[in-house]
């Protein structure tokens, strides 16, 4: 009997020599003084300190008490804080919060003297995601590389929400993509889970907005949309997301377009979801697409056994709206019989109101359902580069009717639809009987709102990016709407009378509205000549618009024509 005490006394020595070198192995690796821990119902949840410029910082979730949130650190390195010895008992309450305090480790016989600085998020879901590997290197290496794992999801309060095995996670996005340190993702769940409300399903979005420092952007527009009647659009919820442990920064959950009773409740069958995009951003990738006549590059989201029917569709629809009686010779039908001119309207308002960069362009979807046979603009998506994201941002810029994007040879379906008078005469319908208001709401409350539930979590979101101010971004934005409703009362106008200058700038097309008599002396002239393309002479920036303008930087000049 003995020996079995000893033999046990040995084996659980062994084992916490174990766990101690484990720990010992975790902290040193990462070279963290300490961890925390973070109790719920859920068990405990283990943080990692960031560090930056010799301070580590501790991002605590809503959820979490600091009373209650052990700091953990292995015995054989001591650390104090504020001259404090942290031991098995000290939590982080016991610390002032936002404001840096002295740190001392010591390590191998060496003393490091640091700081640490305490922070909290508040009324934000917190989301736990962990790899099967417990690191990201992997899937960050490449786009396509996905890993298994599992997350927790708990409510603001704490609550423990949703506890689910994810199938995979992987890279998403194209230019978001590249972000070094803000990433976004998307994850399958093994089984149909609810979170946070937005009904039952397995697939679901992660979507950094790296690009988009008020951090609003896509749930702003998202949340307008439904309000104005867009149809299945995608519902969303800020979290504070940790992936193995590690802060990764504010993020916002989404549900993701997809043909399913919970998302684009249209036919599983006779029916397709596509978005338009880049044909080059694609190239090499396994996705089922088609091109139109007009290059427009559709990839298709459902329907990848029905190609021939899409194109043909889509192209039905291309052909009676660029035809000069708006008929598609093909088929006898005009534009109006093929689409669903409500929806299309109002995801083009949706977008000029927003001016939002990539109207039209990139990442938009649109869906035909045979129980309609039409084709539908929507679901709204990717709504993130609005009002000033890129600083090109003028009260008078018109994103939706832009003549040509990215393509020049081409002209928009937008631009040749708002030629057409139903639709432009529904669209201005559209602006003063619902979106103006929801507009005039939103610039002089709205964002005040969203703004107070993310302000907590954005600080930290700003510590973790580096030269953030989500506050002042988000003055400046709704600057940008009051002048933005400002100008769409005047374009929008009964008595409006505006002339279109087309633009070529450094990214793209630009199109604005002058007010016919008043100059375009908006453009900068320093150290530019601006040429008339119709004409070949210089463009003079004082000369009162009388019609329609294209012009191009002189450096632009050599190329060829984009009316051609």
């Amino acid at each position: 009997m003995r020996k079995n005490k000893i033999a046990v006394c040995l084996m659980t020595a062994l084992l916490l020599s174990v766990l101690a070198l484990t720990e010992l192995a975790l902290l040193q690796r990462e070279n963290y003084p300490f961890t925390v821990e973070v109790y719920s119902e859920g068990g405990a949840e283990r943080i990692t300190c960031w560090r930056k410029h010799g301070c580590y910082y501790v991002f605590l979730p809503s959820g979490a008490d600091p009373a209650q949130t052990k700091l953990v650190t292995n015995p054989l390195f001591p650390v104090w804080i504020e001259g404090q010895r942290i031991d098995e008992n000290t939590v982080c309450g016991e610390f002032p919060f936002e404001e840096p305090l002295g740190l001392t480790s010591k390590k191998w016989g060496r003393t490091y003297e640091e700081q640490v600085f305490f922070c909290q998020s508040a009324n934000i879901p917190t989301l736990y995601i962990d790899t099967a590997s417990g690191s990201m290197d992997y899937i960050h290496k490449e786009k396509g590389n996905a890993e298994s794992g599992k997350l927790r999801l708990y409510s603001p309060q704490g609550a423990l929400e949703s506890n689910a095995q994810i199938r995979s996670i992987n890279g998403r996005g194209n230019s978001t993509w590249e972000a070094d340190n803000k990433k976004p993702y998307s994850f399958e769940l093994w089984d149909r889970t609810d979170l946070l409300g937005m009904g039952a399903a397995k697939k679901w979005i992660l979507l950094a907005n790296y690009y988009d420092s008020s951090n609003m952007g896509n749930k702003m527009c998202f949340d307008f949309a439904a309000d104005v009647g867009c149809a299945y659009t995608p519902e969303s919820q800020w979290v504070d997301l940790y992936l193995n442990g590690n802060y990764a920064g504010l993020y916002l959950l989404t549900e993701r377009n997809e043909v399913d009773p919970q998302r684009v409740d249209i036919s599983e069958d006779n029916s397709f979801l596509v978005s338009t995009e880049l044909a080059e951003r694609w190239d090499g990738r396994s996705f089922s697409a088609v091109t139109s006549r007009r290059d427009m590059f559709l990839r298709i989201h459902h329907g990848q056994n029905l190609q021939e029917w899409i194109l043909d569709t889509w192209q039905s629809v291309e052909d009676a709206v660029f035809a000069s009686d708006g008929v598609d010779p093909a088929t006898g039908k005009s534009w109006e019989e093929l689409i669903d001119v409500d929806s299309w309207a109002r995801q083009y308002l949706l977008w000029e109101v927003f001016a939002e960069y990539d109207a039209g362009t990139l990442s938009k979807f649109f869906y035909c359902d045979e129980r309609t046979d039409l084709v539908y603009a929507g679901p709204v998506w990717d709504m993130d580069n609005i009002l000033n994201c890129y600083g090109l941002f003028r009260p008078n810029i018109l994103s939706s009717q832009r003549r040509f994007i990215w393509n020049r040879d081409e002209e928009s379906l937008f631009y040749r639809l708002y030629q057409k008078d139903s639709f432009r005469e529904r669209v201005i319908q559209l602006y003063w009987e619902e979106y103006r208001p929801r507009l005039l709401e939103l610039a002089e409350t709205g964002m005040n709102r969203y703004l107070e539930q993310i302000q907590a979590a954005a600080v930290l979101n700003d510590i973790y990016l580096g030269g953030y101010d989500t506050p002042m971004v988000t003055a400046g934005r709704q600057k940008a709407l009051q002048e933005r409703i400002a100008f769409l009362d005047g374009y929008f106008g009964l008595e409006s009378d505006y002339c279109v200058i087309e633009v070529s700038a450094e990214i793209q097309w630009r199109s604005y509205a002058v007010r016919r008599g008043e100059p375009a002396d908006f453009l900068p002239s320093e150290n530019i000549t601006w040429i008339d393309y119709e004409t070949g002479e210089p463009f003079d920036l004082t000369a009162p618009i009388t019609r329609d303008r294209v012009v191009v930087k002189t450096d632009d000049a050599a190329n060829e024509s984009p009316m051609e």
